[in-house]
């Protein structure tokens, strides 16, 4: 009778307890709202902190922003499906298609900073690999067409493809913005004597180069330059 009785209250909380697995299962998958969790790394796995949050369906938007650690909770998201935009200054920016069915769901995403881009542009440069270097390109121009770096990684890839007319653009443009390196006035010299075969132009850029430094080798060109006998034409790197 023991054995029966305890046979019994066994199989009740089996049932009990079934039950509650159910009902935490439905609990998970239907619901008619929620709230949805996301993180939202950069390239190189780090938290994206500050980064914009923008949650749409039809016409109603919310904002949020990511906290210290990259995360964001989108409070009472109803189910369904949603588009999420994701943006940060500096960095590309993202929009993601979502079919919010179920509560466990979460969102792990990353950014790309433009500095990243202008890495990867700057190894394929070194590696001649023009498509993926102006490819790159492409996508920081996007981000941030007036950076300073992108400027000079743009005319040195217009300049090692013989765009000269665009390689000097970049540098003119470097100089509006202030821009005095002695680098770049060597860029400019370079561009006008050995691309634009101008070496009236060439010999500014190669005085005011010799005014911010000395340079054995520079006075010699542009010495050879005043006196006509130029060494033969050459796209160097810059």
């Amino acid at each position: 009778m023991k054995h029966r009785i305890f046979c019994c209250a066994a199989a009740a909380l089996l049932g009990i307890l079934g039950s509650c697995k159910t009902s935490s299962e439905n609990s998970v998958e239907d619901f008619k709202t929620g709230d949805f969790l996301g993180v939202v790394y950069d390239s190189r796995n780090r938290p994206c902190r500050g980064a914009v949050i923008t949650i749409r369906r039809g016409r109603k938007e919310r904002s949020f922003r990511t906290d210290i650690n990259g995360r964001f909770i989108i409070t009472d998201l109803p189910r369904g499906e949603h588009v999420i935009s994701i943006s940060k200054e500096g960095f590309e920016s993202q929009e993601v298609n979502l079919d919010y069915t179920s509560r466990k769901q979460v969102l792990y995403t990353s950014l790309v900073s433009q500095e990243t881009l202008l890495d990867w542009t700057e190894t394929a440069l070194d590696e001649l690999e023009w498509g993926a270097a102006e490819g790159y390109l492409d996508r920081a121009r996007r981000v941030d067409s007036g950076s300073s770096r992108l400027l000079s990684l743009e005319g040195a890839f217009h300049y090692q493809n013989r765009r000269f007319e665009d390689a000097l653009d970049r540098w003119n443009a470097l100089l509006e913005k202030g821009h005095r390196d002695p680098f770049l006035f060597l860029m400019i010299a370079d561009t006008y004597q050995h691309g634009l075969e101008r070496p009236e132009e060439a010999l500014e850029w190669l005085n005011r180069y010799l005014e911010s430094r000395e340079d054995e080798s520079v006075r010699e060109r542009r010495d050879a330059l005043l006196n006509g006998n130029a060494p033969e034409r050459r796209v160097r790197d810059p």
